[in-house]
């Protein structure tokens, strides 16, 4: 494995959650019920411009895992040579897009602060205050060089073994779920068929780059040889291409069982 070139990366995201235990409230319905084991959970904000925050973040760190590899520290990931620039141009796009976000949901927030102070809800330790909301949010992205002396080449080959093991099954799932969306006439979709294409190019990516064994390699030059014999547009149109498409889907996934 080409260690002396792969790269660590994190990247990590904050903000403010507008969901939160309403005391007052849960406090009545408790009295009411004669219970300790409810509670009242109030969304303090419907604003698009705070759920775009959040969708965003969860878009980002997706992409983030789709260019990385695991290690065996949950936040810490693999980037390799190949994916580096590409990950790198991402994350900046990416944080000036969180900067844009948040800008416009700072813009608005006082107003919603101050009609929040006018609700018979309102709690003040829900709602921070208009100068606090900034820090609030975070993004941030890191990249260390990876170390290959001593304990971390041991590190490497459990972190080598882990994105084996996520390749493959990620490879069997999307396998998978295109033979099963090929035996339902109402649910052929291209997606399911791009999905194994993506995951098999993805592996060849990385045994390139001396992160994936040949083995794996081989099982993905397998399904992408598959997949690219079917055709889904076909498959849709004629009884016939869906049933061969239908048997070189379940041939894989009879491929994949011992793997």
């Amino acid at each position: 494995m080409t260690t002396s070139r792969i790269t660590l990366a994190t990247v990590a995201t904050s903000s403010w959650r507008p969901h939160r235990q309403h005391k007052g409230e849960t406090a009545r319905v408790r009295a009411e019920r004669n219970t300790k084991h409810m509670s009242v959970r109030v969304r303090l904000t419907d604003s698009p411009a705070l759920a775009a925050i959040a969708t965003h973040h969860e878009a980002v760190l997706r992409h983030h895992r789709n260019m990385s590899w695991p290690t065996p520290a949950a936040d810490m990931r693999m980037v390799m040579p190949s994916q580096y620039l590409d990950h790198a141009n991402a994350m900046a796009a990416a944080s000036a897009r969180h900067d844009a976000l948040v800008a416009a949901w700072l813009a608005e927030y006082p107003a919603i602060y101050k009609a929040a102070q006018q609700s018979p809800l309102y709690e003040p330790q829900h709602w921070p205050d208009p100068a606090d909301m900034p820090r609030m949010f975070n993004f941030r992205s890191r990249y260390l060089a990876c170390p290959t002396d001593g304990q971390w080449a041991d590190w490497l080959a459990d972190a080598r073994a882990i994105s084996e093991a996520s390749a493959v099954d990620a490879l069997r799932d999307a396998v998978a779920t295109l033979a099963e969306r090929l035996r339902d006439a109402e649910r052929l979709h291209d997606a399911s068929h791009n999905a194994v294409i993506e995951c098999a190019e993805r592996v060849a990516s990385a045994h390139a780059d001396g992160l994936l064994s040949a083995d794996a390699a081989s099982l993905a030059a397998t399904a992408l040889a598959a997949a690219r014999q079917i055709d889904m547009g076909a498959a849709r149109a004629d009884a016939a291409a869906r049933a061969d498409a239908t048997a070189r889907a379940a041939s894989l996934v009879s491929l994949f069982a011992g793997a």
